[in-house]
């Protein structure tokens, strides 16, 4: 094997290695594909002027949250409000 492939080798798996260490968990992993595998999402009101979307029930209970299902985090105020089509 030459220098070169050598080196394209190590950096291939140096790359491997990296991008394996910053994934997030398994776990993590499972919670965010089962919220898109058809769980609802909707909007997360935590406090009075913070909240979060789209997120599930499952995962605003986590965080102690009202969740409200279909609803968005609005930037401006801070709550959840309803998404109207």
């Amino acid at each position: 094997m030459s220098v070169k492939a050598s080196a394209k080798v190590l950096a291939v798996f140096a790359l491997t290695v990296l991008f394996a260490a910053c994934a997030p968990p398994d776990d993590q992993r499972k919670n965010e594909q089962q919220g898109r595998a058809g769980a609802p999402t909707g909007c997360c009101q935590r406090t009075e002027t913070s909240c979060a979307s789209p997120v599930t029930k499952e995962q605003c209970d986590e965080i102690r949250g009202a969740f409200h299902e279909g609803g968005d985090c609005r930037s401006d105020t801070g709550s959840c409000g309803v998404e109207h089509e």
